[in-house]
């Protein structure tokens, strides 16, 4: 098999690993839309029960206004993962980016920080309805569940570690092992290209 032959079929191999890893961000998506609705839910119940006081002071109608917008928004989850999490530049197969991956207990950096800045949809709620407040995020000490992640203070993301399911961390596990597949055929086609590359100068050279 010459050199061309060989490349063809090691990017034919690379294009079937990118079609599976499309496959597990489809995955990864449902699954986090699942965590998501829960998470607004629980972190939602868990904020009032907190903060009766001020819940109380909001008088009924405002409460109610309230829990329908906190509604409002457990319902737009799906819309919420797709325009935090779709974006190519946030998934390896569609970028291929050159930072290191390997199996871990935790998500990737990128898509935790995304989801932090997702969940922060409801510290906005909360806060403009003054349940909660958010801080600067600049240094270490921090009282609030929110950090302010522009310097206009429009936009709030969640500030802690988020204990992530075991569905959603086998999915990214799965997902970084055809990456590292991945990337070893990158390696073998670069292999590939450059001994191709001297094998024709050594043709040229010998027909001159």
């Amino acid at each position: 098999m010459n050199f061309d032959e060989q490349i063809v079929e090691k990017k034919q191999q690379k294009q079937k690993l990118l079609d599976a890893m499309e496959i597990k961000k489809e995955i990864f998506l449902e699954e986090l839309i699942k965590f998501t609705s829960s998470w607004f839910e629980k972190e939602t119940l868990s904020t009032i029960k907190d903060n009766p006081e001020k819940v109380i002071a909001l008088g009924e109608d405002k409460a109610r206004e309230l829990k329908g917008n906190l509604k409002e928004l457990k319902e737009k989850s799906p819309e919420l993962v797709q325009q935090y999490l779709e974006d190519k530049d946030f998934w390896w197969h569609t970028n291929e980016d050159s930072v290191s991956h390997y199996n871990s207990h935790r998500l990737m950096n990128k898509h935790e920080e995304q989801i932090k800045l997702m969940f922060g949809e409801l510290g906005n709620i909360l806060i403009q309805y003054g349940i909660e407040s958010a801080s600067s995020g600049h240094g270490t000490n921090y009282s609030s569940n929110w950090h302010f992640v522009d310097y206009n203070r429009k936009k709030v993301k969640y500030g802690y570690g988020l204990a992530f399911p075991s569905e959603l961390i086998d999915i990214t596990n799965g997902y970084r092992e055809l990456i590292m597949e991945t990337q070893d055929i990158n390696r073998e086609v670069e292999e590939l290209e450059e001994n191709k590359k001297k094998d024709n100068v050594e043709e040229w050279w010998a027909s001159l």
